[in-house]
């Protein structure tokens, strides 16, 4: 097999051709995603030659590994990034496939370029879980054993992480690019981006502004996704906003348990910054950065094509928390309320909606602010016109069984250090169907136990 670079068709400065060392030993596979395999005809990559490869060796298996810079809005900060210990070795089906953990680059920082194993651990699950929750992600393709150890509070295995994603131009590529490279830069990065995301528009005369308007609609669309599963991506930079539809790195990310606007897990957000409530706000800033730096490439005004993330944003949680809650007609106060009330009584997220959808008696009596709700919610859905049947056939395609809970993320990773991977395959079979009733009172999934505080794991 052989894979494109689509990335030397960067500007210049803002590549770094990687030179893959020989293996001192055999890499191994820790993980590796067949069913991308086999949809893919990547067969190869399955050999001795394609581990080392995907473990960022030297390998009889063609690629042009690039390093790409970029730049992004840290806590609101602008800084100069890019990738420190990642590269693209190339595209194929459409999908950049990318390296984390291969090794420094010039990008590091000073950092060692090594990626310890229960980061990867944590992205494979995450990437899977959202997935399957029809919230769109990148895909782990594998994750290799290089035998060397990252050394950061203690000393862990490393590894890499191999992942597909449509793209690997963020917003803080194009934020990079306006201030180090001016305007040809920044349409030489979009019209790539065009290329590997909306190749129709190439031949259009406003194929940027068109693209954009796309972007900004992905972009509110995606929020509303992870607000509607109680997602937290947990450290929303610009630089980890992808300009294609779909989730990217997964660092101090989780699933929230008991209902809290305010929940945010990153453990350096001691302001809240990314919390649960903040993401559309947080992303609707990333997306004023991105349309101020693509400048005179525009046409109308900023203010429109934010009107485009809101409105994207707005329709699409009215109808998934209309389809959450079993309404013919969306109703964001009414969602908003049982928020409220979720909070106001310390219940979990994922199963106060299994319980509105298989058993509401079960919630009462828990507050009199929720026993108000239940009775408006009540007579909502018996004067709609909806069967009972059809209310909670609705419900079950939108309303997880189970969630991936921060407990059995760790007791997962503690048990893969213990070189046993058994749980792990259990685990990945159940996420990837999370809508299945026999999962429903599988002990894995009670909420957890231990506060939830997480780091980026770089």
């Amino acid at each position: 097999m052989k894979f494109t670079q689509p990335y030397l068709n960067y500007p210049q400065a803002m590549v770094q051709p990687i030179d893959f060392k020989l293996a001192e030993q055999h890499s191994v596979f820790l993980y590796v995603n067949m069913d991308l395999i086999k949809r893919c005809g990547w067969e190869a990559l399955l050999s001795q030659e394609g581990c080392e490869l995907l473990s960022g060796h030297q390998s009889s298996l063609e690629c042009t590994p690039l390093a790409l810079a970029y730049g992004g809005h840290q806590f609101g900060h602008f800084t100069r990034l890019g990738d420190g210990r990642a590269c693209v070795i190339g595209r194929s089906h459409g999908l950049d496939v990318s390296l984390k953990g291969s090794g420094p680059t010039k990008y590091a920082r000073g950092g060692d370029g090594l990626a310890p194993l229960p980061s990867l651990i944590k992205e494979l699950l995450m990437s899977t879980a959202l997935n399957a929750l029809h919230v769109p992600s990148s895909r782990t393709l594998s994750i290799t054993y290089h035998h060397k150890t990252a050394f950061r509070e203690q000393a862990l295995p490393a590894g890499v992480l191999a992942r597909c994603m449509r793209t690997n131009i963020r917003i803080g590529s194009i934020e990079y690019a306006s201030m180090f490279h001016q305007e040809e830069g920044v349409k030489q990065i979009l019209m790539l981006a065009i290329s590997q995301l909306m190749p129709s528009l190439l031949q259009e005369k406003n194929s940027i502004p068109r693209f954009v308007k796309e972007c900004c609609v992905w972009w509110g669309k995606l929020t509303a996704q992870w607000e509607s599963v109680g997602f937290v991506h947990g450290v929303l930079n610009s630089d980890n906003v992808s300009l294609a539809y779909e989730t990217i790195d997964f660092g101090p990310c989780a699933f929230m348990e008991t209902m809290n606007h305010h929940q945010a897990y990153s453990s350096i957000d001691v302001l809240n910054r990314y919390a649960y409530a903040n993401q559309n706000k947080v992303m609707r800033f990333n997306v004023s950065l991105f349309l101020n730096s693509c400048g005179s490439l525009l046409h109308g005004s900023i203010d429109d094509y934010l009107a485009l993330f809101d409105e994207s944003y707005e329709t699409t949680l009215t109808y998934l928390t209309s389809r959450k809650l079993g309404l013919v007609q969306g109703d964001l106060p009414l969602w908003r309320s049982y928020l409220n009330c979720l909070e106001d009584s310390q219940l979990d997220f994922t199963d106060s909606f299994v319980a509105l959808m298989n058993d509401r008696s079960s919630l009462y009596h828990t507050s009199d602010r929720l026993d108000a709700w239940l009775k408006e919610y009540e007579n909502r859905i018996h004067t709609q016109a909806m069967s009972e049947e059809q209310r909670v056939t609705i419900m079950r395609q939108v309303n997880p069984l189970i969630v991936l809970r921060h407990d059995l993320v760790n007791t997962i990773i503690e048990q893969c250090l213990d070189q046993d991977f058994s749980l792990l395959d259990e685990l990945m079979v159940m996420i990837q169907d999370p809508f299945n009733p026999k999962y429903k009172h599988h002990p894995w999934f009670k909420p957890s136990i231990s506060k939830i505080v997480t780091t980026c794991g770089t």
